[in-house]
C-alpha cells in the first residue's frame, strides 16, 4: 500500500532574476526643464502640434512633481490630438521597462475646466511625420489621475531598433472626441528588463506547501511593510497579505488573500487476492471531506466494485489539493481438495508407514486430531505434515480402526470441518 501527497496546482509565483548589470537608456530632459514658452514643448523635444510647457501657460498653476515644470497636452472635440517626441537610441530585441508620473489636475485650461484624458507612447525609427518601417504604441495609460500626479510604470519590447519616443495625447473615449488634457513629468530611463509588480490572484495553498514570491528585477525589493526588504517573501499560512514592491524611487502595493486546505486524507483496505469469478468491494477510511474521487482506471466516487487483479489508485481532491492511496489486488486460486486415505500399515517397509493426506490444495491453517475407538485423543497437529505414523507416547498402537477431524480454511477464510476413519493394519 502507497500514500501519496501531491499538490498539483501549486499556486506558486516564481519570477526568475536577471542579471545583475542592465543596460538602461537614457531620455533627454525628462522632467521637461526649460525656460516657459505656450505651444512649445522644452529643448531637446520637438512637436508637430502644439503641447504646452507647464505650469503658467493657460493659466496652468498645478505644481510639477519633479523639478520645476512639466508637459501639458489636449485632446479636443475637432478630433485632433497633440504629440510630442525626442531622439532616443532603442535597440532590437529586447525587453524593457520605464516609469513616469501622471495628472489630470486642471480646474483652468484655455477657455475652461476639462476632463481627463489619456497618453500613448510610441517607438518608431523615424519622425512621426515620416513613413516609418517600424513604429509600435507601446503604452496608453488609463485615464489620468484628477487628485494629483500618479507613478505608471509599464513593460514593452522592441522587435526592431527604434530612434524616436513619441508622447501622444489619446481621447478619452475615441469614439466621442471631447476637450480633455493630460500632464506628464519626471520619465524614468529605460530600463532593460521586464518588471512584475503584481502578487497574482487570490490563491489557495494545500497543508505544508507556500507561496514564494520574488524579485522579477535586480533593483527590485518586497516587503510585507513593516521595513525589512528581500528579493523573495515566502507565505506558508493564511491571511490577507500586503505586498510592497519597491523599484527604483516608485513604491506599488499590493494584496494578496491566502487560504489553506488540509489533503483530504484516507486509507484503502490492505492488499489482497480475489478468487477468479468473484467481486468485493472497497470503499476509502474514512471517506475524506473531497470535492471529487477518481480512481485509475476512470471510475468516479469514493466507493466502487473490485471484479480483477490489478494496482487500484484512488484520488481524493479538495480544491487544488489531493490525496492519493492504492490498494494492490493480486489473483489465488479459491476451490480446495482434501483426500484422505482409509487404510496405512506403519510397519516400517517403506509403503503407507504414514497416515497424512494423499491430495491437499488450499487447506489452511489446519488442526487435525485422530482419536481411538473409546475417544481418547491420540494424535493432534497444526500441520498435514508429516502425518500419523500409528504411535502413541512413542508406543506402537493396536491394528484397528481410528477416526480423524480436520478443522481447516479455504482461499475464502472459511473454515471447514472434515471427519472420517482410517484402518491401521499390522
Amino acid at each position: 500500500m502507497i500514500h501519496h501527497l501531491k499538490n498539483i496546482l501549486l499556486p506558486l509565483f516564481v519570477f526568475g532574476l536577471h542579471a545583475l548589470s542592465l543596460a538602461q537608456i537614457m531620455i533627454p530632459n525628462p522632467s521637461f526643464e526649460d525656460t516657459i514658452l505656450r505651444e512649445f514643448p522644452p529643448e531637446p523635444w520637438q512637436h508637430l502640434s502644439t503641447p504646452d510647457h507647464q505650469p503658467g501657460n493657460w493659466s496652468v498653476t498645478a505644481p510639477a512633481y519633479h523639478g520645476n515644470y512639466y508637459l501639458g497636452m489636449v485632446t479636443r472635440s475637432n478630433g485632433t490630438q497633440e504629440h510630442t517626441f525626442v531622439r532616443v537610441d532603442i535597440p532590437a530585441g529586447q525587453e524593457w521597462n520605464m516609469i513616469f508620473w501622471i495628472s489630470g489636475t486642471s480646474d483652468i485650461y484655455g477657455n475652461g475646466g476639462r476632463e481627463p484624458c489619456r497618453i500613448n507612447f510610441w517607438v518608431s525609427d523615424t519622425t512621426p511625420d515620416a513613413p516609418a518601417s517600424y513604429r509600435k504604441r507601446i503604452y496608453q495609460s488609463d485615464l489620468a489621475p484628477l487628485d494629483g500626479w500618479e507613478s505608471r510604470i509599464f513593460n514593452f519590447s522592441t522587435e526592431q531598433a527604434a530612434k524616436y519616443l513619441i508622447l501622444q495625447s489619446e481621447f478619452s473615449d475615441p469614439s466621442d472626441p471631447t476637450w480633455a488634457n493630460v500632464f506628464i513629468d519626471h520619465l524614468s530611463p529605460i530600463y532593460q528588463g521586464r518588471i512584475i509588480m503584481d502578487a497574482g490572484p487570490d490563491t489557495t495553498l494545500c497543508e505544508g506547501d507556500s507561496l514564494v514570491l520574488t524579485s522579477s528585477h535586480p533593483d527590485m525589493t518586497l516587503s510585507m511593510g513593516f521595513g525589512l526588504k528581500t528579493d523573495r517573501l515566502v507565505i506558508r499560512f493564511p491571511g490577507l497579505y500586503t505586498i510592497h514592491y519597491h523599484y527604483r524611487d516608485l513604491v506599488v502595493v499590493d494584496s494578496l488573500r491566502v487560504q489553506v486546505n488540509a489533503y483530504p486524507r484516507f486509507q484503502l483496505p490492505a492488499d489482497t487476492a480475489i478468487c477468479e469469478g468473484e467481486s468485493f468491494s472497497v470503499a476509502p477510511n474514512p471517506i475524506p471531506n473531497a470535492t471529487e474521487f477518481s480512481w485509475s482506471d476512470g471510475l468516479t466516487g469514493p466507493e466502487r466494485i473490485i471484479e480483477r487483479p490489478g494496482l487500484y489508485e484512488l484520488t481524493a481532491w479538495k480544491g487544488e489539493c489531493l490525496f492519493t492511496d492504492t490498494i494492490v489486488v493480486g489473483s489465488t486460486v479459491c476451490t480446495h481438495t482434501l483426500e484422505m486415505p482409509n487404510v496405512f500399515s506403519p510397519n516400517g517397509d517403506g509403503y503407507n508407514d504414514l497416515f497424512l493426506p494423499m491430495e491437499a490444495l488450499n487447506v489452511i491453517d489446519p488442526t487435525w486430531i485422530i482419536f481411538d475407538r473409546w475417544g481418547r485423543e491420540i494424535f493432534q497437529s497444526t500441520s498435514l505434515h508429516p502425518g500419523w505414523d500409528g504411535t502413541w507416547h512413542r508406543a506402537p498402537m493396536p491394528a484397528g480402526t481410528y477416526y480423524w477431524v480436520l478443522s481447516f480454511l479455504d482461499p475464502r477464510q472459511q473454515r471447514h470441518i472434515k471427519k472420517g476413519y482410517v484402518v491401521l493394519l499390522r
